[in-house]
């Protein structure tokens, strides 16, 4: 897979600003694919590197593999210091929204790493004319709002957080895998 040549190594004594530059800069170093960043330096004080790492990541091997993209547009911002939000836009070929999607392995891991830091993984077409955007949100203390979820951007779906459990998650996927 390509996700393993770019496979971050947690850098304790790295800064998650200083590995999100490490990483895309890697990826436009073997892949080409041009990335324009915009961090929010208040990521830093955030203790969930790891995990944004993997979702940045899997989703830019998801650009790579699927998209035909030549840029991407990556953002991670902190929220009043409640949430991080992942923001990964692209100028590929989009997905189609009347047509199922595969919820594959990576877009699975995503949601599940999201879930698990009382988040919300959103998928659906990019703000320009063309493309897919990406929007992962960790809570940074508790869980994000009352809904958590995964949405395709398309028609979303969510459980309350003392519902969430293997059956919501088993219904969110099955939803996704529907198309919905």
């Amino acid at each position: 897979r390509i996700v393993n040549d770019f496979e971050p190594e947690q850098q304790l004594d790295e800064s998650m600003h200083a590995q999100i530059r490490a990483m895309t800069a890697r990826v436009t170093d073997l892949f080409g694919l041009k990335i324009v960043l915009d961090i929010d330096p208040s990521v830093d004080e955030v203790p969930l590197a790891r995990s944004v790492l993997r979702v940045l990541r899997q989703g830019l091997d998801n650009v790579i593999t699927h998209a035909h993209a030549t840029t991407a547009c990556v953002s991670a911002q902190v929220n009043d210091g409640v949430e991080l939000v992942l923001t990964i836009d692209d100028d590929g070929n989009g997905m189609e929204p009347a047509s199922p999607w595969d919820l594959g392995v990576g877009l699975r891991s995503m949601m599940r790493i999201a879930s698990d830091h009382g988040g919300v993984l959103n998928i659906g077409p990019s703000a320009g004319d063309r493309g897919t955007r990406l929007v992962a949100t960790f809570a940074v203390r508790g869980v994000i709002a009352p809904m958590i979820g995964v949405s395709n951007g398309f028609e979303g779906i969510g459980r309350s957080d003392d519902e969430l459990g293997v059956a919501a998650r088993s219904a969110a996927l099955s939803l996704l895998d529907q198309g919905r």
